[in-house]
């Protein structure tokens, strides 16, 4: 809200804002209101839903095909064709067997896995984005220092799945890999450089000891006014509450989901 400038004094202007305050409720509710008269479908946010785009009702506790017709959602099918994403992979189960799921294998970023026949790559594909998978620095530092014939970097988006801080790095095709494991400062200002110029990272921090990479990060990292963030991670979370998987769609317990493809549900 604008005020003239000298045409109300500072009482007046603290009662403005008081008023305005005590109706902040009915301002959202008319807001609310208005956004809900825009048109929208389920496909909107069909990258986070199932493909059935099957809709829950609250109030009758059932799911149902909401829509018909041409798709409606934001991200359509090869939107962000020509994209290019570097994964870096800085561990994997090799590096810790008896601990580790399998699955998490440089090897399935693009092979779907037995479980669910699905991978990154089978989600990336629908946008249209490209990927490449590296897992030492070396590589890492190469790839994102190619550019095109316009001087920009070719990927647009770098995803950093963190390692400890000992020296090891993945293997490659199952023999130990050779690669300098003492160029990780190298990289991370490389990313830094990369993130500077407009860059997207996603560091992939899994629980205790697997946060080495983003840590040195924001370490290193400088935002406005040359100011350094000073968290860290570190430690497990686990969530409050965990969600488990409901494949008979009883759901007769609390924090489940139905598993059982017959309808999309999550009971509290």
């Amino acid at each position: 809200m604008n005020f003239p400038i000298n045409s109300y004094d500072n009482l007046e202007k603290k009662n403005k804002f008081s008023d305005l305050e005590k109706n902040k409720i009915f301002v959202f509710n008319i807001l609310r209101e208005e956004l809900q008269n825009i048109k929208q479908g389920i496909d909107i946010m069909s990258m986070f839903c199932n493909k059935e785009r099957i809709t829950f009702d609250s109030k009758t506790l059932s799911s149902y095909n909401a829509l018909e017709g041409k798709d409606l959602e934001i991200y359509v099918k090869n939107i962000l064709k020509t994209q290019k994403l570097l994964i870096v992979m800085l561990w994997s189960y090799e590096l810790k067997e008896k601990f580790e799921s399998s699955y998490v294998s440089p090897k399935y970023i693009n092979k779907a896995s037995e479980i669910n026949g699905t991978c990154i790559k089978s989600v990336i594909d629908y946008f249209g984005i490209e990927n490449y998978v590296v897992v030492d620095y070396e590589s890492a530092i190469k790839e994102l220092l190619k550019k095109n014939e316009k001087n920009e970097f070719i990927y647009y988006s770098v995803w950093i799945f963190c390692g400890p801080q000992y020296p090891i790095l993945p293997p490659i095709n199952g023999k130990d890999n050779s690669s300098n494991p003492y160029w990780v400062e190298e990289f991370i200002n490389i990313l830094i450089e990369f993130w500077t110029n407009g860059g997207s990272l996603v560091f992939f921090a899994e629980g205790d000891l697997l946060y080495f990479q983003i840590n040195l990060f924001l370490e290193k990292i400088e935002f406005s006014k040359n100011e350094k963030p000073k968290f860290r991670i570190n430690g497990n979370y686990h969530g409050d509450k965990t969600l488990t998987q409901d494949k008979d769609g009883k759901l007769d317990r609390e924090r489940i989901f139905d598993k059982s493809k017959k309808k999309v549900l999550i009971k509290e």
